[in-house]
């Protein structure tokens, strides 16, 4: 019974799940893009740090 019952509420899990999954894929997605963003904006600007030293511009500073 404890095992039907448990089947049972996992399939309805599963069509809730299914049922919803543009809200996981689109969560999902711009988890990836603001992951991505952060990583290209701290290189970047690690970048214009190393570009601005080696120029010279902070180095009074």
């Amino acid at each position: 019974m404890d095992g039907k019952k448990f089947s049972l509420d996992f399939k309805t899990i599963k069509r809730d799940v299914l049922r919803h999954w543009p809200i996981w894929v689109s969560a999902s997605v711009v988890y990836l893009l603001s992951v991505c963003f952060t990583h290209i904006i701290e290189r970047s600007y690690v970048r214009s740090v190393s570009v601005r030293e080696a120029i010279g511009y902070d180095v009074g500073v």
